[in-house]
């Protein structure tokens, strides 16, 4: 996700985390994810629209279902709690 990754030196800071280990799995971490980038540009080209468009269809498809999922789940945790936590 964007932007996490800039968090995470706080995290392993608090956990404290050694500095030669967080920067292994930071930058083996960045050469994957531009590596990955870097790969997508290359082997879809001009292709990119016509994927883009398929990705966007089957992503709000999941990201749809999975906040049904949540809400789903939400909502049976809520009704699950013993009736005086319910009239907080």
């Amino acid at each position: 996700m964007p932007g996490v990754r800039h968090f995470t030196a706080y995290a392993a800071g608090i956990a404290g985390l050694e500095a030669p280990t967080f920067g292994l799995f930071a930058y083996s971490g960045a050469v994957l994810w531009v590596s990955a980038f870097l790969a997508l540009g290359y082997f879809l080209g001009d292709r990119w629209e016509a994927v883009e468009k398929e990705i966007h269809h089957y992503l709000l498809a999941v990201s749809i279902g999975a906040a049904l999922v949540v809400a789903a789940y939400l909502v049976w945790r809520w009704r699950r709690r013993p009736p005086a936590a319910q009239q907080r």
